[in-house]
């Protein structure tokens, strides 16, 4: 009773209605029925459901004289799948907003995603990558690309392993890289997501440690280095040579067990005094070697700061 004599136009959505017009009018000029339409009515409780419309028109003497309309409740489906698009969007907002490059390689090693921190990283767009074999990869590495990539594709995950990597001006840059498998509704792994971070920074400081380590351990001169308390956290081998304490006897301990007698506490004060003020402090000092012997040395002590002075 409700809908009897009424168009059923009156119960579609304003925002929908001149799309379901549309296709009414073209099942009118053509008199055959048109596309299934989806929209959304309004239900005399006041509540919106999607609907598919199909709008087939009856014919008497080849003229249109009425319509039969055909409709299918999917508001459960379109619910999910406003949920799914909702997720969809939101995942994307957090993968622009990553500061890592983030990628998604299918089984073929395709690109099916190139986040924004990912063109920041390598210098290719989007456009110049997706659907296509990952560029990053130099051609000396390729093989190691792909064994990688077959593991992951296997259920294997990896955790800040590091690669090298090229970007677009053909530079090389060392890459910590994480990647987990992606698996359809079926459960089967169908992609790779890897998240990546430039740690070429990271590594060229590391060398220059290694390298700053290496000639203090090669270093003529006995060098021990200690925290502000006096206790002595490293020595090289020339400290060994020079006073008899292994790094593992000294390590630990305070310098005071190279005090001679020879100097009185006003010494020891001065010095200190100097170096926790910041200055350098040097001076000539005679300290006894762990076999009591007594020896004179030139002696520079260096104060160490931190970020904060």
């Amino acid at each position: 009773e409700q809908l009897v004599g009424r168009s059923f136009l009156e119960f579609i959505t304003p925002v929908d209605l001149n799309r379901v017009k549309e296709s009414f009018v073209r099942a009118v000029e053509t008199g055959n029925p048109d596309e299934v339409v989806e929209t959304q009515i309004v239900r005399p409780d006041g509540e919106s459901v999607f609907v598919e419309v199909k709008p087939v028109p009856i014919l008497e003497d080849g003229r249109v004289v009425g319509f039969r309309g055909i409709l299918r409740d999917v508001t459960e489906r379109k619910r999910s799948e406003l949920a799914l698009r909702k997720t969809h969007d939101l995942l994307m907002t957090v993968i622009d907003a990553s500061p890592m490059g983030i990628a998604i390689l299918d089984r073929e090693g395709k690109t099916r995603l190139w986040s924004s921190a990912a063109e920041r990283l390598f210098g290719w767009q989007k456009v110049e990558v997706l659907g296509r074999p990952l560029p990053t990869v130099p051609p000396d590495k390729r093989a190691e690309h792909r064994a990688l990539l077959d593991r992951a594709l296997a259920g294997e995950t990896f955790v800040g392993i590091e690669v090298v990597r090229q970007k677009k001006d053909g530079s090389l840059t060392d890459i910590s890289l994480w990647s987990v498998p992606l698996r359809d509704d079926q459960g089967s792994i169908c992609s790779v997501v890897g998240i990546m971070v430039d740690i070429t920074g990271r590594k060229q400081a590391e060398g220059r440690i290694r390298l700053q380590a290496a000639a203090l351990e090669a270093a003529a001169n006995g060098i021990i280095i200690t925290d502000r308390n006096g206790t002595i956290m490293w020595a090289n081998p020339a400290f060994t040579r020079l006073t008899g304490y292994t790094a593992e006897e000294a390590i630990g301990r305070n310098p005071r067990i190279l005090r001679s007698g020879q100097h009185d506490q006003a010494f020891y004060h001065n010095l200190w005094e100097t170096v926790l003020s910041g200055r350098a402090w040097q001076g000539e000092i005679v300290n006894r070697r762990k076999d009591g012997s007594l020896y004179t040395e030139e002696q520079t002590i260096t104060p160490v700061l931190d970020e904060r002075g």
